[in-house]
């Protein structure tokens, strides 16, 4: 973290309205990361003082530009300070990590929520076993599947799995296996697994009996009004916290194994050759198309079934 510094007039300028080149020495530990968040504050003639925040969009050897919310004043001596948490372009998951870290398992949740849409038990549950998960296997995630997760639902428990670990469908590094259970396996690739199985079953029906009442009106026979919806959320989030300090040794079946082979794990992800639909002309994934009549087409143009996953798990849709 770089500490308050104090930028003279000399050593900064305008590039465009609201952009500054700030001159530093080489190699000098002064520069931040692309990406980060400044506070930037100048004072004017009058000796007032203006802040106004900008984000770091270049670094160079003996300079760095901050793009900045609102235009500065040339001619005037400025300082600026990083933001706490705030990743950079070349670690996006600093923030997160620093989280994990310090067992901030608040923050995660927030930050959670943010992915999810609200906070609610299973999406706690899903970054405790992230972030214990990640701990015992004392590695973070880049994001280029040495560490995957398979995961056995595709429930709000999902999601916050994805957040903590970083493992999703999109950078190849979450699994999914339709059976259906709150179940989750962090593995390092070919060489440890560690398998939480969620036994606490009844726990919100037992501890909170009226709040499974509400759950089941408002969610599962969805005839809850917008009062008990905004009832619900409320107590989701009561419990949701309170999650938070439990071990998690009593929410979860904790089973770690020191292979992985009995996983039956796919390598990872190849590139696959691209190919292009005689009907539509859209570009499709080699593996994916059909054939027609002797010509190469898309699945929906060819007219045949197709697999979908939603909120009742991974069907084949029939044409």
């Amino acid at each position: 973290m770089i500490d308050k510094m104090k930028i003279k007039q000399d050593q900064w300028k305008k590039t465009e309205p609201k952009t500054l080149d700030i001159q530093v020495k080489p190699n000098e530990n002064k520069k931040p990361k692309i990406g980060n968040k400044i506070v930037i504050s100048t004072k004017n003639t009058s000796n007032q003082t203006k802040l106004t925040m900008g984000t770091v969009i270049e670094i160079n050897n003996d300079s760095f530009k901050i793009k900045t919310e609102e235009e500065i004043e040339e001619n005037t001596e400025l300082q600026y300070k990083i933001t706490n948490n705030t990743p950079s372009i070349a670690n996006p998951r600093e923030k997160i990590n620093n989280y994990i870290e310090n067992n901030d398992l608040t923050n995660l949740v927030l930050e959670a929520g943010k992915l999810h849409g609200h906070i609610c038990p299973m999406v706690v549950l899903g970054v405790k076993v992230g972030v214990d998960g990640l701990k015992q296997l004392e590695i973070d995630h880049q994001g280029m599947e040495d560490i995957i997760v398979l995961i056995e639902t595709n429930s709000c428990f999902s999601d916050g799995i994805q957040l903590s670990t970083g493992c999703t469908f999109g950078n190849n590094a979450l699994i999914y296996r339709d059976y259906g259970k709150t179940a989750a396996t962090i593995i390092k690739r070919n060489e440890i697994a560690i398998r939480y199985n969620y036994k606490a079953y009844n726990y919100i029906e037992e501890e909170y009996p009226e709040t499974h009442k509400l759950f089941e009106k408002v969610v599962k026979k969805r005839e809850g009004t917008e009062k008990q919806q905004k009832q619900l959320q409320e107590k989701w989030r009561k419990i949701a916290l309170e999650q938070l300090n439990k071990p998690i040794e009593e929410l979860f079946k904790i089973e770690k194994t020191e292979n992985t082979s009995h996983l039956n794990l796919p390598k990872k992800a190849p590139i696959f050759e691209d190919k292009y639909c005689n009907k539509c002309e859209e570009k499709i994934m080699a593996p994916k198309t059909t054939q027609k009549n002797g010509k190469t087409q898309c699945i929906p143009c060819s007219n045949t079934n197709y697999l979908q996953l939603d909120g009742s798990g991974l069907k084949e849709i029939n044409k």
